[in-house]
């Protein structure tokens, strides 16, 4: 009872307002009707190799190192948005939000497999040193487990399995070919972690050309990982890439 005369008094006092607008919204929602509108879902049928609806998919189902990447959102509109802000101003209420998305499709597309650990893509020090947080770690660390069906419930949560070593270039500033390059041993598994015969699930914020999460996935198989499965929050429609849309990939 006093918990929710607490919320009250705090929800006139700090009424709740729309993630990417600012408007005032009812108590419990995130975001207004008229962004949710402009928010582009990936809807099924999808596809298992790139993440997007099999109507956006152009990557003639280029097998990878890992299982399938899952998402609730396109890296387009109020989610690209929303994510820079998770990137560069480390908003925690962003980032219960897209974690509360990506719950509820982790759930629907890997219902069934027992993970046996959560973790992230990790940063470079320096990146961490300069923003204070890994934003792919923020989100890992929200995913909430389902008591229904035991998913995330008993998971070994490590987001420092992997270390990332600093590269050449920024891979926001490149194309698919470039990404592939220049990510390309910059991660090692961390002394004295062990993945053999793991199950994992691998998180990230945004899943562009797949090269990050491919080198990540090829480390933990050389240590003897089973199995790899991802889940980020939104990926790049494969089409925006292939016209060319960079401006889609910042």
């Amino acid at each position: 009872m006093k918990n929710n005369i607490s919320e009250n008094i705090l929800s006139i006092l700090f009424p709740p307002r729309c993630l990417y607008c600012g408007k005032r919204v009812e108590v419990g929602l995130d975001i207004c009707d008229e962004c949710e509108r402009k928010l582009n879902r990936i809807s099924p049928p999808y596809c298992l190799c790139c993440g997007t609806s099999l109507d956006d998919c152009t990557c003639r189902k280029q097998a990878h190192a890992y299982g399938e990447v899952v998402a609730p959102f396109y890296y387009e509109g109020p989610v690209r948005e929303l994510l820079l802000q998770l990137k560069y101003g480390g908003k925690e209420d962003i980032a219960r939000y897209l974690a509360g998305e990506m719950t509820k499709v982790i759930r629907e597309r890997f219902f069934g497999i027992r993970f046996d650990l959560l973790t992230c893509v990790p940063t470079t020090a320096d990146r961490i040193d300069s923003r204070g947080y890994n934003q792919a770690q923020s989100l890992a660390e929200l995913l909430a487990p389902d008591p229904q069906t035991g998913l995330l419930e008993k998971v070994e949560r490590d987001y420092y399995v992997l270390k990332k070593h600093p590269t050449g270039k920024m891979q926001h500033f490149l194309g698919a070919s470039g990404r592939r390059a220049n990510i390309r041993n910059a991660f090692s598994l961390r002394p004295g972690r062990s993945v053999e015969g793991k199950t994992i699930l691998l998180v990230d914020d945004i899943v562009t050309t797949g090269a990050t999460a491919e080198e990540c996935t090829e480390i933990l198989r050389l240590n003897g990982a089973r199995q790899v499965e991802v889940a980020c929050a939104a990926v790049t429609r494969t089409k925006a890439l292939q016209n060319g849309r960079k401006d889609l990939l910042f």
